[in-house]
């Protein structure tokens, strides 16, 4: 049987700005949803494809595909 891959969350990355960068949680939550919020919002803005790059992170795209 597997093991069961741990997941991480959106407080995980608030938990890690507000180490890294001496800030409350409170306020590093508050800066991660709002980045978070960002992306999709940027993503949902699509015409009908849009690619989202983020240097040494990763790349989102929105593609037009057929209705099932």
């Amino acid at each position: 049987m597997k093991d069961k891959v741990p997941t991480l969350t959106r407080k995980d990355i608030a938990r890690r700005v507000s180490e890294t960068h001496a800030l409350k949680i409170q306020d590093a939550d508050k800066w991660v949803d709002c980045v978070l919020t960002s992306i999709r919002e940027l993503l949902m803005t699509a015409d009908p494809e849009v690619r989202l790059e983020v240097r040494d992170f990763g790349v989102f795209e929105v593609k037009l595909t057929k209705a099932k």
